[in-house]
């Protein structure tokens, strides 16, 4: 029955796949954001400042996944805030980030004042250059997933929340990475405005 269970990481996820752009090229800046709550919750997110779309059976639990722009300067405070309302009352396994200041450092911090486990993933820049940024994004996101592939089971569902906080081009490529995953069946994501 596990086996049934399992999903495999979607073609966009594995090494060596091109990514694919939107039509003419251009960059998306604000990708429609998909969802991690259970449509009960998606008032109370909604309130939040987030922008959520129903996901189907509710997770367990979750492997969150932060991601947002380097200048963002919010208070640790609201960060934690915006983060514990979208756990919703779930336990979180593990908050993923990109290791970088701004909104990374923050949602570090947050995480742990909230106790949760942190794993920060930075990215490789003097081996990969400019595209350090998209190769650590996906790596972040296969980790993501195989935590949560892990620690689910029959009886319990661990799904991946990719939570992104006010951020630029690197943001948005993270949503767009979250929304090819979403097919594969553990993987939403929340847009937080600022």
């Amino acid at each position: 029955m596990a086996q049934q269970q399992r999903r495999s990481i979607p073609h966009c996820l594995r090494a060596g796949r091109p990514q694919s752009r939107p039509a003419g090229g251009a960059r998306s800046v604000r990708p429609a954001p998909l969802a991690m709550a259970s449509t009960a919750s998606t008032a109370s997110a909604a309130s939040a400042g987030c922008s959520i779309t129903p996901l189907g059976r509710r997770a367990d639990a979750l492997v969150l996944l932060g991601c947002g722009g380097r200048e963002l300067a919010w208070p640790v405070a609201q960060v934690a805030w915006h983060l514990q309302r979208l756990a919703d009352g779930r336990p979180v396994i593990q908050l993923l980030h990109g290791a970088a200041r701004g909104a990374d450092a923050a949602i570090g911090l947050a995480a742990e004042q909230l106790g949760w486990a942190v794993l920060e993933v930075p990215a490789q820049w003097r081996v990969y250059g400019r595209k350090a940024g998209m190769l650590r994004n996906r790596r972040m996101l296969q980790q993501a997933i195989a935590i949560a592939e892990a620690a689910s089971s029959p009886q319990r569902l661990v799904k991946v929340g990719v939570v992104a906080f006010p951020g630029g081009v690197g943001t948005a490529a993270m949503l767009q990475l979250a929304r090819q995953a979403a097919a594969g069946g553990w993987v939403g994501a929340v847009a937080v405005r600022g």
